[in-house]
């Protein structure tokens, strides 16, 4: 079978259906993903590991009480964020709660996912550089990981025009940051 042509709400049902096939092409699909996504959280990268092995796991184990209609990714990203922020904050018990998101997205690992031309490079990592931590977060599942709105201001939880607000002065900031003719051209 062609997995790569069935729709989420298929590959779901047949992993439902205890296809462990399905369930390794979506683990082959998305572990990429969730563990770049994760390193934003976290530089332990066994944590990282661990977290999107249980995350998996625990997708599989409840495979019939999970009911995902139009995006595994979604579910699996939400659900990995959620049980890695957890972790870290059982780690970092003596850390407020409030700090971990100042650490979440560094500029270095949002930076190394943007592949231009080297004198475009330093130009945009200024500009990246210059976002909030909320924008480079929206900026990254938004544009990254293609999540939709709706997905992201769940994730972030937060309103959709709020999290529209969010991004748009995010793209300005890094428009007014950027003076390539290059890059002012596809943003006007």
């Amino acid at each position: 079978m062609n997995y790569k042509e069935l729709n989420d709400a298929q590959l779901w049902h047949l992993i439902a259906s205890n296809d462990r096939t399905a369930f390794s092409y979506v683990f082959r699909i998305y572990s990429k993903d969730l563990f770049r996504y994760g390193q934003k959280f976290s530089q332990d990268k066994e944590l990282v590991e661990d977290v999107i092995q249980d995350s998996f796991l625990e997708l599989w184990h409840n495979r019939d009480k999970i009911n995902i209609i139009s995006s595994i990714k979604f579910y699996l990203l939400t659900s990995f964020r959620r049980e890695l922020v957890r972790r870290m904050v059982n780690l970092r018990k003596n850390e407020n709660l409030e700090s971990i998101p100042e650490t979440m997205f560094e500029t270095s690992h949002l930076e190394n996912l943007v592949d231009v031309q080297e004198e475009k490079d330093a130009e945009l990592h200024k500009a990246i550089g210059e976002l909030t931590e909320r924008q480079k977060e929206a900026i990254y599942l938004k544009y990254f990981m293609n999540l939709s709105y709706e997905e992201i201001a769940v994730m972030m939880q937060m309103q959709v025009p709020s999290l529209y607000n969010l991004v748009m002065k995010a793209m300005k900031s890094m428009k007014q940051g950027l003076t390539t003719k290059d890059y002012q051209y596809k943003y006007k």
